[in-house]
């Protein structure tokens, strides 16, 4: 159940249901309002929880990782500082790798993070997207929000699936 805040003409109604909201004297429109601020709030929650999901081992600190290995690894082999160049051979040894061999898996990996990235992004604003073309005053709102946010999930699902390829 949605726990909404809701303004109403003393205030604001805090932590309540959409019916509770109602006979507080809210709005339809106002209620319908919430509604959709609240499910937004829950794409935007499922948005980082994707995100989270695709980080190398759950972590996005994986990430910034790559990020300076990419970068290390974009530059011609005459403009690598030495030290990068030394701490990046010893990982290839580490992996039984070249170093070049390694440079090549780091932007494998890290263009399809960025990739899959972009996709989560695309996914959030698409399902906010279709929250925001819903009528907050409709009488429906309630189960129209429900069926974006079951669409979501579905296709949340299988975007993880996709990336996880």
């Amino acid at each position: 159940m949605m726990l909404l805040s809701v303004p109403v003409a003393s205030g604001v109604v805090v932590n309540a249901s959409p019916a509770e909201a109602r006979q507080a004297g809210a709005s339809p429109a106002a209620v319908g309002a919430a509604i959709q601020v609240e499910a937004a709030r829950l794409i935007t929650a499922a948005a980082t929880e994707l995100r989270a999901r695709i980080a190398p081992t759950g972590d996005p600190g994986k990430l910034a990782e790559y990020d300076l290995k990419a970068e290390i690894a974009a530059k011609p082999a005459s403009q690598r500082a030495a030290g990068e160049v030394a701490l990046l051979t010893q990982e290839a040894q580490a992996r039984g790798l070249s170093l070049d061999q390694l440079i090549a898996v780091i932007l494998e990996r890290r263009t399809a993070l960025r990739l899959a990235t972009l996709e989560i992004a695309n996914w959030e604003a698409g399902q906010k997207a279709a929250l925001s073309a819903l009528d907050p005053a409709s009488a429906t709102i309630e189960a129209d929000v429900a069926e974006a946010l079951a669409t979501a999930h579905t296709s949340a699902a299988g975007l993880l699936a996709q990336i996880q390829g």
